[in-house]
């Protein structure tokens, strides 16, 4: 049986079409029996000490909270980016967890800062939910609120960029009635800064 050259180029392509085709199967088949085993090591380090663990938005005033952020904390600093409106009424607040792993109770200094990462003198904070001189317990989480707003008295600028440092010590280290003293002797403050957490009576 004579086949026309055509035919006979069609018959190959299809052979070549087929064998591919086989040892392609025969590939796949051989990729998919073999297990993907991947082994190694992950260590997490665990933060002790009192800290940070949780900020998040709580409410504002005039304010959108969406231009404002908390970037970052750590043990128990925290790094915020704070927007208000042109609108001396404008806030905003953020609910702070703070917790001692430690077995020892340490006791609320304040919140302090070094005026080089406080870059806006007419916002400034205010603190509740926690005093100055009060304990936190072992294992204890303490919930506080912290809230921006100006000073009353600028609209020049809108936007703080802030480092803060919510200050735990242990209690024989100062007596209470000290540490305010303490902190503006060591001019850790800005003499325009306010302490805005209610003071110990």
């Amino acid at each position: 049986m004579n086949l026309s050259k055509r035919t006979k180029t069609s018959l190959i392509f299809l052979g070549i079409i087929i064998v591919l085709t086989t040892f392609l199967g025969v590939g796949y088949a051989q990729i998919a029996a073999v297990d993907l085993v991947i082994t190694g090591t992950a260590s997490i380090k665990k933060q002790e000490g009192i800290m940070i663990t949780n900020v998040i938005y709580f409410n504002g005033t005039n304010v959108n909270s969406k231009l404002s952020a908390i970037n970052d904390f750590y043990q128990t600093t925290m790094d915020s980016t704070i927007v208000l409106n042109n609108d001396l009424e404008s806030n905003i607040t953020y609910q702070i967890n703070i917790q001692n792993t430690l077995n020892e109770e340490y006791i609320f200094a304040g919140v302090v800062y070094d005026p080089n990462f406080y870059d806006n003198q007419n916002i400034i904070y205010e603190i509740s939910g926690i005093n100055i001189g009060d304990k936190i317990k072992p294992n204890e989480i303490k919930t506080l609120m912290i809230t921006f707003k100006y000073n009353g008295t600028s609209l020049i600028n809108n936007t703080l960029n802030s480092f803060l440092n919510f200050k735990f010590q242990k209690e024989e280290a100062i007596s209470t009635e000290n540490i305010q003293n303490a902190i503006e002797e060591n001019q850790v403050l800005s003499a325009k800064e306010e302490i805005t957490s209610e003071q110990t009576q």
